[in-house]
Protein backbone atom coordinates (compact mmCIF):
# COMPACT_ATOMS: atom_id res chain seq x y z
CA UNK A 1 0.00 0.00 0.00
CA UNK A 2 0.83 3.34 -0.51
CA UNK A 3 1.53 5.18 2.35
CA UNK A 4 1.56 9.10 0.95
CA UNK A 5 -0.50 9.19 -2.40
CA UNK A 6 0.21 12.78 -2.37
CA UNK A 7 3.99 13.25 -1.93
CA UNK A 8 5.36 16.05 -4.20
CA UNK A 9 8.56 14.82 -4.78
CA UNK A 10 7.03 11.37 -6.16
CA UNK A 11 4.40 13.58 -8.04
CA UNK A 12 7.58 15.66 -9.42
CA UNK A 13 9.68 12.82 -10.88
CA UNK A 14 6.74 10.93 -12.14
CA UNK A 15 5.52 14.09 -14.31
CA UNK A 16 9.28 14.50 -15.62
CA UNK A 17 9.34 10.72 -16.46
CA UNK A 18 5.75 11.25 -18.27
CA UNK A 19 7.86 14.25 -20.16
CA UNK A 20 10.83 12.39 -20.66
CA UNK A 21 9.27 9.44 -22.11
CA UNK A 22 6.63 11.13 -24.19
CA UNK A 23 10.35 13.21 -25.55
CA UNK A 24 12.52 9.92 -26.23
CA UNK A 25 14.80 10.72 -23.63
CA UNK A 26 15.70 9.02 -20.06
CA UNK A 27 14.89 11.23 -17.05
CA UNK A 28 18.66 11.67 -16.26
CA UNK A 29 19.13 13.37 -19.94
CA UNK A 30 16.17 15.63 -19.04
CA UNK A 31 17.22 17.15 -15.89
CA UNK A 32 20.97 17.39 -17.34
CA UNK A 33 18.81 19.68 -20.12
CA UNK A 34 16.85 21.65 -17.61
CA UNK A 35 19.64 22.34 -15.69
CA UNK A 36 21.87 23.74 -19.22
CA UNK A 37 19.25 25.78 -19.68
CA UNK A 38 19.73 27.15 -16.29
CA UNK A 39 23.21 27.73 -16.78
CA UNK A 40 22.55 29.61 -19.73
CA UNK A 41 20.30 31.76 -18.93
CA UNK A 42 22.51 32.57 -15.87
CA UNK A 43 25.29 33.47 -18.36
CA UNK A 44 23.51 35.57 -20.52
CA UNK A 45 21.71 37.48 -17.87
CA UNK A 46 25.69 38.23 -16.61
CA UNK A 47 26.83 38.93 -20.07
CA UNK A 48 23.85 41.40 -20.45
CA UNK A 49 24.26 43.11 -16.87
CA UNK A 50 28.03 43.61 -17.18
CA UNK A 51 27.58 45.13 -20.09
CA UNK A 52 24.97 47.42 -18.52
CA UNK A 53 27.19 47.83 -15.49
CA UNK A 54 30.26 48.88 -18.13
CA UNK A 55 28.21 51.20 -19.95
CA UNK A 56 27.10 53.27 -17.04
CA UNK A 57 30.56 53.51 -15.66
CA UNK A 58 31.87 54.36 -19.21
CA UNK A 59 29.05 57.39 -19.25
CA UNK A 60 30.08 58.42 -15.54
CA UNK A 61 33.76 58.64 -16.42
CA UNK A 62 32.95 60.54 -19.90
CA UNK A 63 30.93 63.15 -17.96
CA UNK A 64 33.57 63.16 -15.65
CA UNK A 65 35.99 64.56 -17.97
CA UNK A 66 32.96 67.03 -19.28
CA UNK A 67 33.26 68.55 -15.92
CA UNK A 68 36.89 68.62 -15.90
CA UNK A 69 37.41 69.69 -18.63
CA UNK A 70 35.52 73.04 -18.46
CA UNK A 71 36.60 73.62 -15.07
CA UNK A 72 40.14 73.94 -16.14
CA UNK A 73 38.78 75.79 -19.20
CA UNK A 74 37.66 78.18 -16.42
CA UNK A 75 40.56 78.24 -14.41
CA UNK A 76 42.88 78.98 -17.03
CA UNK A 77 40.80 81.69 -18.88
CA UNK A 78 40.79 83.59 -15.16
CA UNK A 79 43.45 85.87 -14.50
CA UNK A 80 46.36 85.17 -12.59
CA UNK A 81 45.86 86.23 -8.76
CA UNK A 82 48.80 87.11 -6.28
CA UNK A 83 46.52 86.13 -2.94
CA UNK A 84 44.50 82.91 -2.78
CA UNK A 85 40.73 83.97 -2.19
CA UNK A 86 40.56 81.88 0.87
CA UNK A 87 43.53 84.04 2.28
CA UNK A 88 41.60 87.00 1.47
CA UNK A 89 38.87 86.35 3.94
CA UNK A 90 40.10 83.91 6.61
CA UNK A 91 42.87 85.08 8.97
CA UNK A 92 45.13 82.85 10.68
CA UNK A 93 44.93 81.78 14.43
CA UNK A 94 45.90 84.89 16.78
CA UNK A 95 44.82 87.09 13.72
CA UNK A 96 47.85 87.36 12.17
CA UNK A 97 47.94 87.99 8.42
CA UNK A 98 50.01 86.04 5.84
CA UNK A 99 52.15 87.87 4.64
Amino acid sequence: MNEHPNNVVTQLFAWLAAIASAAGITTQDLIFIAFGAVGVIISVLSFALGRIDARARRLNEQRRTELYAAYLKRRIGRPAVAEDDADRYVSLPGEERKV
